[in-house]
C-alpha cells in the first residue's frame, strides 16, 4: 500500500462518524474515571490510556497528511512532465 492509499483509508477513518462517536465516548469516559479515581497506580494507567488514544489520533492525521502531499507532490510531478 503506498502513502496516498494509506492517507485516504486514514481519512475515511478520521471522518467515519462511528468512528468519530466511539472515540469521543472513549475519551471521555476515560477522562471521567481518571478524574474520580482516587488510586494512584490506576489513574497513571487511565492517563497512558488517554495518551494512547490521542496518539492513535496523531498517527492517523500523519498518515492522511502524508497522503496527501505525497498526491500533491505526484500531481506536481505530472504536470512538471507534460511540459517537457
Amino acid at each position: 500500500m503506498n502513502d496516498i492509499e494509506r492517507g485516504q483509508l486514514a481519512e475515511a477513518v478520521l471522518k467515519n462518524e462511528v468512528f468519530q462517536d466511539a472515540f469521543a465516548q472513549i475519551n471521555t469516559e476515560v477522562f471521567n474515571e481518571w478524574q474520580r479515581e482516587p488510586n494512584e497506580a490506576k489513574r497513571n494507567e487511565l492517563w497512558q490510556l488517554m495518551q494512547a488514544t490521542k496518539r492513535l489520533q496523531t498517527l492517523l492525521t500523519q498518515a492522511m497528511n502524508n497522503g496527501k502531499v505525497e498526491l500533491k507532490r505526484q500531481s506536481a510531478l505530472g504536470r512538471m512532465l507534460k511540459l517537457s
